[in-house]
């Protein structure tokens, strides 16, 4: 991938997830929430980031939107290896996602909070990137 397509596919993380997120929200709320030691956020907490993020995701009812951001995930996922590796060696200090911040949010009802949250994981997940992959040289 191109420094610019990263930036555009950051761009299209930061429209369609966060719209999952709010259309998910209401069927996620309390009392049907899971609590925080449950078996089904243990699991999908301990899969890589799309299984937590996509287990959000499918409560949205939109399958148009959500095969939008699986294409999205597709797109980029060869450099996600590459990027692992980078962010176990970093020293940039940054929390590799928000996932439990984002679950509490959800939890207590404010899914307001649980989309800033999201925002700024794709956002810090994108400035990595840019930061610490190597890009192929964009053709005219």
């Amino acid at each position: 991938m191109t420094r610019r397509e990263v930036s555009e596919l950051t761009a299209m993380r930061l429209q369609l997830e966060p719209r999952a997120l709010t259309l998910a929200a209401p069927h996620l709320m309390p009392p049907r929430f899971e609590r925080p030691g449950s078996p089904a956020i243990r699991k999908a907490c301990g899969k890589l980031i799309p299984g937590f993020l996509f287990a959000l995701y499918r409560s949205s009812g939109s399958a148009l939107l959500l095969s939008f951001i699986e294409s999205l995930w597709l797109r980029c996922s060869p450099m996600f290896w590459g990027a692992r590796w980078a962010l176990l060696g970093s020293s940039l200090g940054r929390a590799p996602h928000r996932h439990k911040e984002i679950t509490d949010a959800l939890r207590q009802g404010h899914s307001d909070l649980a989309r800033e949250f999201l925002v700024e994981e794709i956002r810090n997940a994108g400035e990595f990137l840019l930061e610490a992959m190597s890009f192929r040289k964009a053709t005219a």
